[in-house]
């Protein structure tokens, strides 16, 4: 069996249940297994797999796939403590924010503990952005960097990368950025419970716009692995179980989701998504919030060529390793321009002001370096 089947029969019987066609592996097809699993940050729903179905290894590979679902567990168990902290701190000051992304949605997952973390992502409205900056530099002694993006600034605390949002998502469109902030600020916020704490969130129709939102922007820019697509499709399929449920609190406003990605223009990337996350990804095709038809597959087979040589956030099938350098913006651009081209009609209305506005910015910061 190559060895993108095996991934995606391992990441469906991880998030589903579905059965496995197979009940052991050999050396070779692990290590092909392996570094594509690392590629597409799934490494630990792909070793919880094998593990949770006695799937016979190599010895040498039963320690690798033990040793790397166990770090990916304290990982995550380190996260929601700081992530457990930092909403504690800020409601002891009455900041207004929520938080997106990360373990919030793995929250979700058959196995929370098993989906690879990363950073810590929040938001805070405005009203309380300069009183939370001098919090953090008084309570917790860091300095928050604001970033190049113009979105957030960053800040390490307990070994955890924090991300403080002050715009949630950056559009190009100026039309699209006030609509998509008027949103943030006037939707009602949700809650996830993470260790018995309640953590504020975006609400599910809005969470569901925001994260794949997230996604397309990164496979459109250099690439996205996997892991993104799971996240939204897991979200697809709690939506589902709440509607079935008649969980009004937790259902998707499928008119409301619709009405916001006309509006930005990305229903077409949404739909292109949507093909991935039920082909590849294995969610119920019934659980996607929108009928896909045959249009909608027209550029599945391009988004999985980007998918599986890109990998996550597009960090893989370059030829200049140093992120830094005019022969590095050089490729960055080309890569970009090769997915706009192939991706343009996908979200037209933010293509166009991207490649008119963005991109001619970021090549001129880039030879001013």
């Amino acid at each position: 069996m190559c060895v993108t089947k095996l991934l995606k029969e391992l990441i469906h019987n991880e998030l589903w249940g579905e059965q496995l066609s197979f009940s052991s592996i050999d050396k070779k097809e692990f290590s092909a297994l392996q570094n594509i699993a690392n590629m597409q940050t799934v490494n630990g729903l792909v070793y919880s797999s094998l593990i949770n179905n006695n799937v016979k290894l190599p010895q040498q590979e039963v320690l690798v796939a033990f040793g790397s679902l166990e770090n990916t567990k304290k990982a995550n168990l380190l996260l929601n403590k700081n992530l457990i902290f930092l909403t504690e701190l800020l409601e002891k000051h009455n900041i207004k924010f929520f938080v997106v992304k990360g373990q919030t949605i793995a929250n979700a997952y058959p196995r929370p503990l098993h989906r690879v973390g990363g950073d810590i992502d929040f938001y805070c409205f405005v009203e309380d952005l300069e009183r939370l900056l001098n919090i953090l530099h008084k309570e917790l002694n860091v300095e928050p960097k604001r970033d190049e993006s113009e979105q957030h600034y960053t800040f390490l605390f307990n070994k955890t990368l924090f991300e403080l949002h002050f715009t949630l998502y950056k559009f190009a469109n100026t039309e699209n950025q006030q609509y998509f902030d008027n949103l943030i600020n006037s939707e009602p916020l949700s809650y996830t419970f993470i260790d018995n704490k309640k953590i504020p969130t975006l609400n599910p129709t809005l969470n569901l716009a925001y994260t794949f939102l997230h996604l397309f922007h990164h496979l459109i820019e250099l690439g996205v692995g996997l892991r993104q697509f799971c996240d939204v499709a897991i979200l697809c399929h709690i939506a589902a179980i709440a509607e079935q449920e008649g969980d009004r609190k937790n259902c998707i406003d499928k008119t409301k989701l619709i009405e916001i990605l006309i509006r930005l223009d990305f229903l077409k990337a949404f739909t292109a998504i949507g093909t991935i996350l039920v082909d590849e990804i294995g969610l119920p095709e019934a659980e996607f919030p929108y009928t896909l038809t045959k249009k909608d597959y027209k550029r599945k087979k391009y988004i999985l060529n980007v998918v599986y040589k890109r990998g996550n956030f597009g960090k893989y099938g370059r030829t200049i390793k140093v992120r830094s350098g005019i022969k590095y913006y050089i490729e960055q651009t080309n890569i970009k321009l090769s997915h706009y081209y192939h991706l343009f009609n996908l979200s037209r209305k933010e293509n166009i002001a991207l490649i008119t506005k963005e991109i001619p910015k970021k090549i001129f910061q880039a030879i001013k370096r």
